[in-house]
């Protein structure tokens, strides 16, 4: 199943619930395509409006945009990535004995 919370909109929140879903491309541009759903509308009144769908798209470009920004922890990272990790990674430039003790304690574990 998939499960969207969505307060990006000033005044209301979206909550998107869907058996199935995919990620289609189409060029530079990612939409989550959700099948056999619902989306729950919430106003700050507290006003409810429910929309059944059979199929939905989700822009998820303005995700996207944002997530080129995210700087992941060593924990977060593959053991590949941490035995070889790119010295242009900004944590890795900051911290570089914290990749170190991820692999030890994975190797440990």
């Amino acid at each position: 199943g998939i499960f969207v919370a969505d307060s990006r909109e000033e005044g209301a929140s979206l909550t998107y619930y869907a058996k199935t879903g995919s990620i289609v491309e189409k060029g530079d541009e990612k939409v989550l395509k959700m099948n056999d759903g619902v989306i729950n509308r919430k106003s700050v009144t507290g006003d409810l409006s429910v929309i059944r769908f059979t199929s939905y798209a989700f822009d998820m470009s303005a995700f996207l945009s944002a997530a080129n920004d995210i700087t992941l922890l060593p924990k977060d990272r593959t053991t590949a990535y941490l035995l070889n990790p790119d010295p242009n990674d900004k944590m890795f430039q900051r911290e570089p004995g914290s990749y170190r003790a991820e692999l030890n304690q994975r190797f440990a574990e």
